[in-house]
This record gives structure tokens, sequence and C-alpha cells, in this order.
């Protein structure tokens, strides 16, 4: 194959180096974004935050959240439990939110706090003698320790052997 002498004027010549940068800056920027999505998911998959601006607001959500059922607490310490010992529960919740990522979320007796039906109970039982609130943190988990979860789950109950029992029987009959 021979070479080609392509002749080509001043202002086409531009047009070529113009269309060329302008095709190199998109091919650059959808790589960008391609990456930086996947980075995004990647690190939601792994550490259950999308970015550390996405974990630091959740962070001041649990801290508010936390400060208001100490709130209610200080209020009433009879109605709820370790009422009187509620520094020793802020401490311990304290490092489980941190040891969890900050990842959960509260409940006051097995009630989310952003639940509708959290005011009426409260309203039924603040006050009253002989009955106590039990306020917890839930840690949560990231998709990837879910999916550990669920692999260990079937490794302790059996389901990993890759031969079923039926398979194992045919096997040794044709020995």
């Amino acid at each position: 194959m021979g070479k080609r002498i392509v002749r080509l004027t001043e202002s086409e010549l531009i047009n070529l180096v113009k269309r060329v940068v302008k095709e190199e800056q998109l091919n650059k920027e959808m790589e960008e974004g391609f990456f930086g999505d996947l980075g995004r998911g990647v690190r939601k998959f792994a550490t259950g935050h999308e970015s550390s601006e996405d974990k630091e607001m959740k962070k001041e959500k649990l801290m508010d959240d936390l400060e208001y059922i100490t709130s209610l607490a200080e209020e009433h310490p009879d109605n709820f439990f370790m009422g009187n010992k509620w520094d020793r529960f802020i401490e311990r919740t304290k490092e489980r939110m941190e040891d969890n990522n900050y990842k959960g979320y509260f409940t006051i007796d097995q009630i989310e706090l952003d639940d509708s039906k959290l005011e009426r109970h409260l309203d039924k039982y603040l006050g009253k003698k002989g009955y106590e609130l039990v306020a917890m943190y839930n840690p949560g988990s990231s998709t990837l320790q879910q999916m550990g979860a669920g692999a260990s789950a079937g490794v302790k109950s059996g389901y990993s052997k890759t031969m079923s029992n039926e398979s194992r029987l045919r096997r040794n009959r044709l020995r």
C-alpha cells in the first residue's frame, strides 16, 4: 500500500484539529464520568456510604437522633431502660456507631424514630409508672457485608456442598 498525499486548505486543517480536540475532550469527560460513578458505586458497595460527605451527613443525623432520645430520657428517666445510667448508654452507643461506620439507625421499642407511630407510642407510655421504653442503636451493613453474611450462612447450613445427596448416592452406586 503506497502513501497518499492529502492536500488541505488552512481552514480545513483548523477544522480538523478542532474536531479532534473536541472528540478527545468528550472521551475524557465520558471516562471521568463512568469511572467516577463506578468509584462511588464501589465505595457504597464496600462501605455503605457513597462519599465522605454522605458519611458525615449520616453521622450528624445519628447524633441528632441520639440527642433527641437523650432529651426524652432526661425528662423521664424512670420510663427508659438504663435511664439512671444514661451516660453509660451514650458512651456505648457512640462506640457502636463508630465501629459500625455510622450505617445504623435508632429505635425506641422497635419503632424507628422516623415512623409516625412513635409519637403515639411515646404519648401513651411516657410518664406512666412501671413501663420502661427501650432505646437501641441498630447496626446497619453494607452490601458487601450482606453478601458475606449470606455466603457464611450458606456454608454453615450445608448448602455450599457442590454435590447433592442424591448425586452422591448415584455416584457411589456406580463404583
